[in-house]
């Protein structure tokens, strides 16, 4: 069977997706935009395509030429990017959408459930996605939960380890809300146990912000700015350290990434977070506090108190390793494409 992903491009934390995808159906063709990945590998195919930016919009020249000869085709369930979220009209019986789920836009909703319609099947991220997209009008038995993840090769429950930190890790930027972080843990830092640090690993154009922030509360000798990495050993050695991750304003993948080493996660409540913010379980896997630096410093001396990192740190990692590793990820995109072809 031949399978064909169109992607923007392929982040890092996607390599493993379609390398093992490809290894379990036979082979992965991928028509994307970005940097090459997979020079050398004998079972994924990266396709150069070309496209046309208008505004917002994408419009990929001789996508029909492309998608012809496959037998599923896997693309964006995003109207931005036209002729991909037009396909399932020229191709409906080999077209699988893959997103979030419906958008904030109601009358681009009612495209989406047309067009979902239309399509053999649709991938989620989570069972949000799918609850909304059902309800949109779109048949339950074709919408496939495929739950968002990311590969952590050296994934081990580090929750017993001695702590000494509280842990952010990704791009440096306003929505994030660090600096709200930096606040709550000088609000709380003569509760916290003796020595407790931040460590923030990234960059970004918040960096310079984030530690003039520091210095003005008077914690910079309490905070580690760190460059960003993807060297796994160095970030499982940082994680191993803490307490707990905090993302007081918009969390994702990071949800897992901690879990996977045995953290748990504190961010504020709310719906401007990424799907991988429903992994959270408040008070069993981490905690989340009404979008108050108040509540925040509540929080971090609440999760140092009494072992409670401990305990929720080994519940997440078991969350991850039972239920998110990219290997069950795969399986749901093998079911959709398998309903694809035989259905």
């Amino acid at each position: 069977m031949k399978v064909l992903f169109i992607q923007p491009g392929c982040r890092e934390y996607r390599v493993k997706l379609f390398e093992e995808l490809s290894q379990s159906i036979g082979g992965v063709d991928l028509l994307h935009f970005g940097p090459r990945k997979f020079n050398g590998n004998q079972t994924v195919s990266e396709n150069e395509g070309r496209k046309l930016k208008i505004s917002k919009f994408h419009w990929i020249r001789g996508l029909h030429r492309h998608v012809k000869d496959y037998d599923a085709v896997v693309g964006m369930f995003d109207p931005h990017w036209l002729n991909v979220f037009l396909l399932p009209i020229f191709f409906n019986k080999k077209i699988i959408f893959w997103g979030h789920g419906k958008g904030k836009s109601g009358m681009l909703n009612i495209v989406r459930r047309t067009l979902g319609k239309r399509a053999k099947a649709v991938i989620t991220y989570d069972e949000k996605g799918k609850a909304e997209l059902v309800k949109l009008g779109i048949d339950t038995q074709k919408v496939f939960i495929a739950n968002n993840t990311q590969h952590v090769p050296n994934s081990s429950d580090t929750s017993a380890l001695p702590k000494n930190s509280f842990i952010y890790v990704g791009r440096i930027q306003a929505r994030k809300k660090v600096e709200d972080l930096l606040e709550a843990f000088a609000m709380a830092k003569s509760q916290l146990p003796a020595g407790t640090r931040i460590t923030v690993i990234g960059d970004g154009d918040h960096l310079k912000s984030l530690k003039a922030k520091a210095q003005e509360l008077q914690i910079a000798s309490s905070v580690d700015f760190v460059a960003g990495t993807t060297d796994a050993e160095e970030l499982k050695a940082h994680f191993s350290k803490a307490y707990a991750y905090v993302s007081p304003g918009h969390v994702g993948l990071g949800v897992l990434h901690s879990f996977a080493y045995g953290v748990p996660v504190v961010t504020y409540k709310g719906d401007h977070h990424a799907p991988e913010y429903h992994n959270i379980d408040n008070e069993i896997s981490g905690l989340l506090t009404e979008p108050k630096v108040a509540e925040l410093a509540q929080a971090l001396v609440k999760i140092t108190t009494g072992g409670m990192y401990r305990q929720m740190g080994h519940t997440a990692y078991g969350h991850y390793a039972e239920k998110r590793k990219i290997s069950q990820m795969v399986d749901a995109f093998k079911e959709a494409i398998y309903y694809t072809h035989t259905s």
